[in-house]
């Protein structure tokens, strides 16, 4: 937001983007390179942000399938199933229901 406008102006955003694009056009070569630069530079981060992002909800999906798996293999703990049966329900490794196990 720009201080020096009106409130309403400084909130309007075609105003601002019009705004922004006569300051552009008032840079010199130099400014104008260093400020491609930096937009080429934001375009780079906001196109791998997508990636990123979608990295990230994987990972919390597998997260929270993981977690799941844990919960069901407590609960079926408690029901007492076998460490064999809960493991080829779940495909949980017999080391990890005993660590589980260990938590009852």
């Amino acid at each position: 937001m720009n201080e020096n406008l009106p409130l309403p102006l400084a909130n309007d955003k075609f105003f601002t983007k019009l705004l922004n694009s006569i300051k552009l056009n008032r840079l010199n070569k130099s400014e104008m390179e260093a400020y491609l630069s930096k937009e080429e530079i934001l375009k780079y981060y906001i196109s791998n942000m997508g990636e990123e992002i979608a990295e990230v909800k994987e990972n919390s999906l597998q997260q929270g399938l993981q977690q799941g798996l844990q919960q069901t293999a407590l609960n079926a703990l408690r029901k007492g199933f076998s460490l064999q049966d809960i493991s080829e329900i779940t495909n949980l490794s017999i080391s990890e229901l005993e660590e589980i196990k260990s938590r009852l």
